[in-house]
């Protein structure tokens, strides 16, 4: 079996189960018996298709990705940097074409409610912190982001993080421009993903691309921690006055 058939197919299943999920809401609002029904039935038959895909893709194994060396200097204070997302083929078949999260970039912004998120693990309960930049530098994604390290389990992985000298990224997109590939040397597909709605990047022990990495752990300078300390400030004055 080719070894990216399945992935490239939960992929897809995957979208569509998020477009039954819009379907239903809609539904529901607009006191839409029979296209709520018909959203649920899609629903499940999504459920359905992943879970043989699950029981199959366990008997698979997945090939090795690309290794970077990671760099971490000393006295970090939570700022993070490197790629978030590369042009490299990573282990589920996917290739992310340069600009694919443009748009979203654009619309989402990186702060208030519908910004791109940074979490840990692709757990919509653990956010980490801000993404301060992310921006496309050749064909590669790159962010800068703040973790909070008020946090008890960001914390933890910022430890974790120096202690191993680097971690990983990985995104988290819902697929809206796709094409079927095939590689001309290995003869075998792979998802090009042309275009894709962003809306987290999180931070990994383990990505589906392995040369999504962090290539920078660093500490604020004093004038940094000396700026924030003053935004602050002004803050609470402005609360104060109100």
């Amino acid at each position: 079996m080719n070894p990216y058939v399945l992935p490239i197919t939960k992929t897809i299943i995957q979208s569509q189960y998020v477009r039954s999920i819009t379907a239903r809401l809609i539904a529901h609002y607009n006191n839409d018996t029979a296209l709520a029904a018909q959203a649920e039935h899609d629903m499940a038959a999504c459920k359905n298709m992943m879970a043989e895909l699950d029981a199959i893709g366990a008997r698979r194994k997945f090939s090795a990705g690309q290794v970077v060396t990671l760099k971490a200097p000393q006295g970090s204070d939570g700022i993070v940097t490197g790629w978030a997302s590369t042009s490299d083929l990573d282990l589920y078949g996917h290739k992310i074409m340069r600009g694919a999260f443009s748009q979203s970039i654009s619309s989402r912004g990186l702060t208030g409610p519908r910004a791109i998120k940074l979490l840990l693990d692709h757990d919509w309960h653990k956010p980490a912190g801000l993404i301060r930049q992310l921006e496309y530098r050749a064909d590669n994604l790159w962010i800068d982001a703040q973790l909070a390290l008020d946090v008890e389990y960001v914390r933890d992985r910022y430890t974790v993080i120096k202690m191993l000298n680097g971690f990983n990224f990985s995104v988290g997109f819902i697929l809206e421009d796709y094409e079927i590939k095939t590689d001309p040397v290995t003869k075998n597909e792979y998802l090009q993903v042309n275009r894709g709605d962003l809306f987290e990047v999180s931070v990994v022990a383990f990505p589906g691309n392995e040369a999504a990495t962090t290539v920078e752990v660093r500490s604020l300078s004093d004038n940094e921690k000396l700026e924030r300390m003053i935004d602050q400030i002004r803050g609470l004055k402005r609360e104060l006055g109100k």
